[in-house]
């Protein structure tokens, strides 16, 4: 599911926006002993942009307002073994400014 929406500011050369996108978790049997899950996933960015000219611009943008640890997990049960393991993946916010100039 992805959402977005964006609002201009009036009177003002200014415009706003994010969005969010969210992803349902799961579970995947791969095989008779095999199984592996992904968990659900959030994601919302957001962005200011100042017009200055129509030709120049700034921009910035924020990526991953939500961070959150991403865990992924296989278990592999044989019925007289079974073993799990887990894998965690990092995110983190992203910030960016750009300057655009429109040649």
């Amino acid at each position: 599911l992805n959402l977005g929406t964006d609002y201009r500011w009036r009177g003002l050369p200014l415009t706003i926006g994010g969005s969010l996108n969210l992803v349902p978790g799961y579970r995947t049997q791969a095989s008779d002993v095999l199984a592996t899950t992904t968990p659900p996933k959030r994601q919302f960015d957001a962005y200011a942009l100042w017009v200055y000219t129509p030709a120049l611009q700034l921009r910035l943008n924020l990526t991953n307002l939500l961070p959150e640890d991403y865990t992924t997990g296989t278990v592999v049960d044989t019925g007289t073994l079974r073993e799990r393991q887990l894998n965690t993946q990092r995110t983190d916010l992203q910030a960016r400014v750009t300057m655009e100039l429109k040649l």
